[in-house]
């Protein structure tokens, strides 16, 4: 770990000047400064260095140059202050992710694919996922699709015997083959989305969209980041200490924002080395 000072010094500098040859000059006026020479007798230019005592001499013009300003030093009690690195992260709990639950093509939602920048709500569709199976997969379901339509057919004309004879057959075998009818054309229901239906992608949060990785007509991979939405108005604060630190940090804390300060509320901390 590097440990970079900056340290701040005010010097004053006193001594006496003399007149050159032929120039008068009262006690009441200021000395001039005069500036040591090199072997041409040109003026050397000031530069910083470190003096024989330790001490550390900086031209005003660099002092300038690297923003150091000399203040009175003043007696008193001051909170302890610790710096440290951070980036602003999306809260968890006002963020979410859209990804593709199984392999297809996208197609426009209702209002087209969602476009980074835009406010979208909670259960907004933001885009339509078409499955894309191979022609093994393909076949497999269409032979069961095939098979359960023909179920249903044959359970659907039992059960309008059932119902004309009923008062003369018990009602819970009338109920059990409705039940039946009822669960074959779910699967088959299912499947045909499988085949030929499409997956709503919707937003789990409302906010708005930081990123979008969407095309009309993109053939994406199942688990594949398409949309990452954020909430503005609800942002954290991850800052990295590189040293032991007490769990019970202050609740007081800051972050700079360009020249102004924003007030943190201290969450906790990670017990895990990073």
């Amino acid at each position: 770990m590097r440990l970079t000072i900056f340290l701040m010094l005010a010097l004053g500098l006193s001594g006496h000047a003399f007149a050159h040859g032929g120039e008068a000059h009262s006690h009441d006026e200021p000395a001039p400064v005069s500036r040591p020479a090199n072997a041409d007798g040109a003026a050397m230019a000031e530069a910083s260095q470190r003096l024989a005592d330790g001490s550390v001499f900086v031209p005003k013009p660099a002092q300038r140059a690297l923003g150091i300003r000399t203040v009175v030093a003043e007696r008193g009690e001051f909170s302890k202050v610790i710096e440290l690195p951070g980036r602003v992260i999306a809260d968890p709990n006002a963020s979410g992710r859209v990804q593709a639950a199984q392999a297809g093509t996208l197609a426009a939602g209702p209002n087209g694919i969602a476009l980074v920048g835009q406010r979208v709500s909670r259960g907004q569709v933001l885009a339509w996922l078409t499955p894309v199976l191979d022609a093994s997969s393909r076949a497999d379901k269409q032979s069961s699709l095939a098979e359960l339509s023909a179920q249903a057919r044959v359970l659907e004309k039992r059960l309008a015997r059932l119902e004309q004879l009923e008062g003369s057959v018990p009602a819970k075998e009338i109920e059990q083959a409705r039940i039946e009818l009822e669960s074959l054309r779910a699967r088959r229901s299912a499947i045909g989305s499988a085949l030929g239906g499409r997956i709503a992608l919707v937003a789990p949060v409302s906010g708005v969209v930081a990123s979008s990785f969407a095309r009309l007509g993109q053939v994406v991979d199942a688990k594949e980041v398409l949309f990452e939405i954020v909430d503005p108005n609800r942002l954290a604060v991850e800052a990295l200490a590189f040293d032991a630190m007490p769990i019970d940090m202050p609740g007081r804390a800051t972050a700079r924002a360009g020249e102004s300060s924003i007030a943190l509320e201290f969450v906790g901390a990670g017990l895990a080395l990073r």
